[in-house]
């Protein structure tokens, strides 16, 4: 319903405040508010309060349902897209709500952020043997958390639920590929089950390599935007060739990548200052190798790497010598170096470093032989 007036000699129109509404405006080209900014009572931990570019981005989230976060790390996106997923629950416009993220922030991230801000809403995180996602599936909650390559084991029960119609992608980058196995998969669960499905893609760095990156998340979340090109074409009208192997990005690729990968928003730590510093865990699994030595210490303090003994004589060394495993290199008697995967343990800080593009970042490592190996990892 809407009302008719005039003020101060110019017509004006009033119209309810509801997402619908707020929604149409946008659309039409008013800067609408989204109800959530004051029919939402933003539940936090005692003595945080949302700051407004968080609020902004909650009501980013609710007036579009397919759309992008760009903002850097460190600048609350994550909350901010908890209180919109609450919002909408409340509010019966979503049913549950699927979280698609990197196998580190699963549990410290996304979990920890909705234990602490929102007691009352139930969640899972679906990691684990096939058997055990599925049977977390199975469980009544309001939001599950998946990792990227989680979807592809359960992707057939996934399917089958009609009331997931939410999905939030975080670091959404990854899935720039188009090609692969995860991006298939991801696919079919957002644009082919015939659900009206919300998909809202977040990540500080929409294109850490070159334009082309934004082919694969859009064909994701706003395939509209492409408007069903392939990927040869869309890499032609973003990139130039100079010889058989270089390309390179051409002029005013920018605008296409940002009209592709729209409606976006986008917050940085240099404008939100008022931010305060963070720590945040990231949890990084052990190798197989890394499980076989450490138990082996634990059980008898020996253990054998490439036919040469490593011995833990006391308490002290042996608390020593496995925190050298979890780095993936262990001193042995006459002081070399042995090297175990510490693949998962690297995956993480690339991640983490690929997120921080923008800025320096600095890693402490408590062993020389693992400050070694990882220089020439990366």
């Amino acid at each position: 319903m809407m009302k008719e007036g005039n003020l101060e000699g110019q017509p004006i129109a009033a119209v309810p405040l509801a997402l619908e509404a707020s929604r149409l405006l946008r659309n039409l080209g008013y800067d609408a508010p989204s109800p959530i900014k004051y029919l939402y009572d933003w539940p936090s931990k005692p003595g945080l309060t949302p700051r407004p570019h968080q609020i902004e981005t909650s009501e980013h989230f609710t007036i579009y349902p397919r759309s992008y976060c760009h903002s850097s790390m460190r600048v609350g996106k994550t909350l901010s897209a908890l209180w919109a997923i609450d919002y909408l629950q409340k509010e019966k416009k979503i049913g549950k709500t699927l979280i698609v993220a990197p196998l580190s922030t699963l549990e410290r991230v996304w979990g920890d952020e909705i234990f602490i801000n929102f007691p009352r809403k139930r969640f899972a995180v679906l990691h684990g043997s096939a058997e055990k996602r599925r049977k977390l599936l199975e469980t009544d909650q309001d939001i599950y958390i998946i990792n990227h390559d989680g979807v592809e084991v359960i992707i057939d029960d996934l399917m089958r639920r009609g009331d997931i119609n939410l999905v939030v992608i975080d670091e959404v980058a990854v899935f720039r590929n188009s090609r692969t196995r995860k991006h298939k998969h991801l696919n079919k669960f957002l644009n082919t089950r015939g659900v009206e499905t919300w998909c809202w893609g977040l990540t500080g760095t929409p294109t850490p390599n070159e334009p082309t990156d934004a082919f694969g998340q859009a064909k994701l979340i706003t395939p509209e935007t492409i408007k069903g090109q392939s990927f040869t074409h869309f890499k032609n009208s973003v990139m130039q060739q100079f010889g058989p192997f270089r390309w390179i990005p051409r002029k005013g690729s920018e605008e296409v990548v940002k009209r592709v990968l729209s409606p976006s928003i986008r917050y940085t730590r240099d404008v939100v200052t008022s931010m305060e510093p963070c720590l945040i865990e990231r949890h990084a699994e052990l190798s197989e190798q890394q499980k076989k030595h450490i138990n082996e210490l634990l059980r008898t303090t020996v253990t054998e790497i490439d036919g040469t003994a490593v011995t833990a004589v006391n308490a002290a060394v042996l608390i020593s010598k496995l925190v050298q495993a979890s780095c993936g290199v262990i001193y042995g008697a006459g002081g070399e170096f042995l090297e175990i995967d510490f693949g998962p343990r690297l995956k993480v800080l690339e991640e983490m470093i690929e997120e921080n593009n923008t800025g320096k970042v600095v890693v402490f490592v408590p062993f020389t032989g693992a400050l070694d190996a990882l220089a020439r990892e990366l």
